[in-house]
């Protein structure tokens, strides 16, 4: 007898931890129930899945929408709107141990993103791990929900890609999650997703800019000047303005974001805050919410005296701050340790932000502009 079961994408025409001190982003999910599932089952299920999700900063609203377009249902997908299946049927091309599917349109305008669970599978799992149906389908659920809004498969929580009888015992206990890096990508989904049906996929630069506010230590005028040029460009790339200034911040002006660094030039006691060349205060709202320690970054000198190097150690403590959060990408700028190879690519030219990055960074400032 078979014990791990498949979650599959279906990328059918198209080849296509929580988020602390952020404000959580709604989607809403339009559940067709066409397999006629309890009413007590889907209820618990869809309770399960929006605590896996909730975890991970975005808040489900459940609309019923197995009556057929009508009402609420039979208006075009919104902004943050997406269907869900809960079927007796499942794509042609998914496997005999499929549980979950998700289809995407190439036009995201039209918002045709469709996800569902098989819900035969369900109960064939259900009876073989000898329990009820409930966390499975919530597992389920909150899996292809991950896919719609832009999660990969991951060796680990909810976003693995094949689940076995622990997996869903942890799912009934409430312990199985997305991990950081999913968490952040689906936020950043979402917030993409609604770029994309306001202008067609065009993103627009920001109605707000950001202005850093630089308490300067002993650091040479010359590569600080330097590297706030770096900062500068690699902002640039992602069509976000920044200038910076000198001193403490003032008074945060209506159309911009105000951040405030501190060049820390003393002597780093070896445990304050091991291995960092920087850190940041991503979730405080005022006060200094970067400290560069310059004793780590510039000695060894990596890249000749040219400020590149400490341009993007800036950079990447910037990045977290509008963000609100500590997320760090596989590459670019906010890899968590650059190596040899990313330094020397770096005296080549600025690293960049990768997609999730900028459309975290993107939605921040617009949320500063509706504010």
């Amino acid at each position: 007898m078979k014990t791990t079961w498949i979650l599959e994408t279906m990328l059918a025409l198209a080849t296509v931890a929580g988020a602390r001190g952020e404000p959580a982003v709604r989607i809403t999910i339009r559940v067709v129930n066409s397999a006629r599932v309890e009413d007590r089952t889907l209820a618990k299920s869809e309770k399960q899945a929006g605590r896996v999700l909730v975890q991970a900063g975005i808040e489900v609203v459940w609309r019923d929408c197995s009556a057929g377009a009508i009402g609420a249902c039979a208006s075009e997908l919104g902004r943050g709107e997406f269907w869900l299946h809960v079927a007796n049927w499942k794509p042609e091309r998914g496997s005999m141990e499929l549980l979950g599917f998700t289809a995407s349109d190439p036009d995201p305008a039209r918002g045709a993103v469709v996800s569902g669970v098989y819900y035969p599978m369900v109960k064939q799992i259900a009876s073989d791990f000898d329990m009820e149906a409930a966390p499975i389908l919530g597992a389920g659920i909150a899996h292809e929900i991950g896919h719609l809004l832009g999660a990969d498969h991951s060796p680990t929580g909810v976003m693995r890609a094949q689940f076995n009888r622990q997996n869903m015992e942890e799912m009934g206990m409430g312990g199985l999650f997305f991990d950081r890096e999913q968490a952040a990508r689906i936020r950043a989904g979402v917030k993409r997703r609604a770029i994309e049906q306001s202008n067609s996929g065009i993103r627009q630069p920001p109605a707000t800019g950001v202005i850093v506010y630089v308490v300067q230590g002993s650091t040479s005028v010359a590569e600080l000047r330097r590297a706030e040029q770096t900062v500068v460009e690699i902002f640039a790339s992602i069509e976000v303005p920044l200038v910076f200034r000198n001193g403490r911040a003032r008074a945060a002006e209506r159309t911009s974001v105000s951040i405030e660094m501190q060049l820390d030039d003393g002597a780093v006691p070896s445990e304050s805050h091991p291995g960092a060349m920087a850190y940041a205060a991503p979730f405080a709202n005022d006060g200094t919410r970067i400290h560069i320690l310059c004793r780590r970054v510039l000695n060894p000198p990596r890249d000749a005296g040219s400020g590149v190097f400490l341009g993007h150690v800036m950079a990447h403590e910037i990045a977290h701050v509008l963000e609100g959060t500590d997320h760090h990408s596989a590459e670019g700028v906010m890899k968590a340790q650059w190596g040899n190879a990313d330094i020397r690519r770096m005296l080549s030219g600025p690293l960049s932000f990768d997609t999730t990055d900028a459309d975290l960074i993107h939605a921040a400032l617009d949320q500063q502009v509706s504010r």
